[in-house]
């Protein structure tokens, strides 16, 4: 960059800063703060993380991709359980011997909850 232009560009110490008061905050420290659950700049992830957790069709993924450390793997954990407990629980299944074919398992569908009841 020409000096003529970094000269122009070139910003005073008290333009870096942003003036506020302590008094506009209702904390004294921010350890009195919850941690930030959300993530920040990921409005398009968040956006398909509902859409493919929302789509009620089979063989729909979701795929989570990123940086270490980012909270991505967190996000989704807590995000998946918040939408858990609002979806009606699945079905439990099992699988049992097929005498005539035991090559062959049946699978049996049980109310949730129920399998381990069938399996004493």
């Amino acid at each position: 960059m020409p000096d003529s232009v970094a000269a122009n560009l070139r910003l005073a110490p008290h333009a870096l800063t942003r003036p506020f008061s302590a008094e506009q905050f209702s904390f004294a420290t921010t350890h009195e703060l919850e941690p930030f659950r959300g993530v920040l700049g990921q409005e398009r992830a968040v956006e398909a993380l509902q859409f493919g957790v929302a789509m009620p069709r089979p063989g729909y993924n979701v795929f989570v991709m990123g940086e270490p450390g980012t909270g991505r793997f967190s996000f989704v954990k807590r995000y998946l359980k918040a939408e858990g407990k609002r979806m009606q629980a699945p079905s439990d299944w099992v699988y049992v011997n097929n005498f005539d074919e035991p090559r062959e398992p049946k699978a049996l569908e049980l109310p949730p909850g129920t399998a381990h009841e069938f399996m004493a």
